[in-house]
């Protein structure tokens, strides 16, 4: 992952800049209700960039990413408010809903994960829930926000374990969108097996779904590679310094991935032997001593 901001365009100004647009372009596509017109406003400026052959310039791609996340919010909060109706009604969402929804899910994710590699280092998850609730006012429903926040934590506990990944020189890979509808974010390639990984926030939650995927013969692993407390201590959606402050969150992650035999002992006895002598060429090693 690469940090592209250029150092003179804040995130506040360019998002603010963007917010203006998509509503401007919104309010000429449905004067008496602009809002429901948000999402498409969004693709509109996209398509009005393409047009005039200005995407590949760097501030339009600044602009890009931003649209693209607007465009791809509505059919987030369409997805939310199938998934809200379904747990109302203690019922499922058919076939044909949990398809959408999987694709609307996904695509925002990549809409996140775009502004979270421009930006990430740089803002917090407070940052980015202002920035969609002055777009669309999700903050009146409590439902709504509180899954705005499990995806933008989602979203950022998969970057900071491709970060430790990347620290522990283990091969990942990122799943299919037809790998992802069948509950699969990562393939772990090490030691040649293919693990297949689905990525949860919370222990509990990994706890739950690998008792269903037991249940049902489901050969994917549910795995949390870090308590909330790391992911508390580092400030910003992105460690600001991706070596150094990765180094002891990727030690206590090898521990977990053994744990639950994601890696053998010896892989994580040769891990932690090496990031223990990273750790000592490093500011604080008596913390970790």
């Amino acid at each position: 992952m690469v940090n592209r901001k250029l150092p003179h365009r804040e995130f506040s100004t360019v998002s603010g800049e963007c917010l203006e647009d998509t509503v401007r372009e919104a309010r000429i596509l449905n004067p008496q209700n602009p809002r429901k017109e948000l999402g498409k406003a969004g693709l509109n400026l996209i398509n009005i960039l393409e047009e005039a052959d200005l995407v590949e310039t760097t501030e339009a791609q600044l602009k890009t990413e931003f649209y693209t996340l607007y465009h791809c919010l509505y059919d987030w909060i369409a997805a939310t408010n199938l998934k809200k109706k379904a747990s109302e009604q203690h019922g499922q969402l058919n076939k044909y809903e949990r398809s959408r929804s999987i694709e609307a899910y996904s695509k925002f994710n990549d809409a996140l994960r775009d502004i979270f590699n421009r930006w990430g280092p740089e803002i917090t998850d407070v940052d980015v829930l202002k920035n969609i609730n002055t777009l669309t006012g999700i903050n009146v429903s409590p439902y709504f926000i509180d899954e705005m926040k499990k995806t933008i934590t989602g979203v950022r506990t998969e970057m900071i374990f491709e970060l430790a990944m990347t620290i522990m020189g283990i091969q990942t890979e990122r799943a299919t969108t037809e790998q992802d509808s069948q509950g699969i974010d990562y393939i772990v390639h090490i030691g040649g097996r293919d693990i297949k990984l689905d990525i949860k926030t919370s222990q509990y939650g990994a706890d739950e779904a690998n008792m269903r995927n037991m249940r049902h013969g489901n050969d994917v692993t549910a795995f949390c590679p870090f308590p909330r407390n790391t992911l508390r201590k580092i400030p910003t959606i992105l460690p600001r310094d991706p070596y150094g402050q990765m180094l002891s969150p990727a030690l206590m992650m090898a521990k977990r991935l053994s744990d639950e035999m994601i890696i053998t002992n010896e892989q994580y006895i040769s891990i932690k032997e090496d990031l223990a002598q990273q750790i000592k060429k490093t500011e604080g090693y008596a913390a970790y001593v």
